[in-house]
């Protein structure tokens, strides 16, 4: 079964009010997106995951509680797993992030949080151009992005 046409379904993972309110002001104002959520704890995020089918799962990283970090295998597990991109301000995660699964690291110390809004552009744009992957960004070679959607709109389901 494939994903529908609209809105990319996004989930937050923080334990931040701050950077939770900074995200979902992002969000709100791009009409590709559908904020489904945001949760603190790490159980809860997971049955949300499991539960409502993101299409993509915003992970972030907090220097003080690297904890969630745990999530990233599991989703990554997942039968039809979401697209993990880690919001941190950490940057040496990066590569620790990429191995457990994330397949976008964005630095929260930049404006628009690295590039959220044109990530989250590209996820949407790929999802409808199965064949004709966007290849406008650094963050992730078109490939992953394109392996990821085109695994997600596969997914029995």
């Amino acid at each position: 079964m494939g994903r529908s046409p609209g809105p990319l379904g996004v989930l937050l993972v923080t334990a931040s009010g701050e950077v939770k309110q900074q995200v979902l002001l992002i969000l709100r104002r791009l009409d590709y997106t559908k904020p489904l959520g945001a949760s603190r704890r790490m159980q809860e995020a997971q049955r949300w995951i499991e539960a409502l089918q993101p299409d993509a799962v915003l992970l972030h990283v907090a220097a003080s509680d690297r904890a969630v970090l745990s999530l990233l295998p599991t989703i990554r597990d997942l039968r039809s797993p979401p697209v993990v991109v880690v919001l941190s301000e950490d940057d040496t995660l990066k590569q620790h992030c990429r191995e457990s699964g994330a397949q976008v690291f964005l630095d929260m110390t930049r404006p628009e949080c690295g590039g959220l809004p044109s990530v989250l552009a590209t996820l949407w744009y790929d999802r409808r151009h199965p064949q004709r992957p966007a290849h406008n960004l650094e963050h992730i070679g078109p490939r992953s992005i394109g392996r990821v959607s085109t695994q997600r709109q596969n997914a029995p389901g």
